[in-house]
């Protein structure tokens, strides 16, 4: 589990809280034979609260793959294609890289 802060365009500050998360994925098979052991999904959660001065706080939560994929929900269905998602994977892809 990790902290640090962000700031994007416009004054806007946002509170980065990330951590392990770990899927594991459940399949009818593994009901009919426990034996069988499932496979972990490991992604990177992270959790932003943006702040500004003109918006009221909000949140977004937004998963990364090892492979370097982008989801904001954890199956990895919903793609990061909002403005303000981009913007805050843009910083935390900076941030990281330092």
């Amino acid at each position: 589990m990790g902290y640090y802060t962000i700031t994007l365009h416009h004054n806007i500050e946002g509170q980065v809280h990330w951590r392990t998360v770990n899927r594991r994925s459940t399949l009818f098979m593994h009901l009919s034979m426990p034996w069988k052991r499932t496979n972990p999904e490991l992604k990177t959660g992270y959790v932003v609260k943006l702040k500004s001065a003109f918006v009221k706080e909000t949140e977004y939560r937004l998963f990364k793959t090892k492979e370097g994929a982008w989801f904001q929900d954890a199956r990895g269905r919903v793609e990061v294609k909002e403005p303000v998602s981009l913007a805050i994977k843009q910083a935390i892809e900076d941030h990281e890289r330092q």
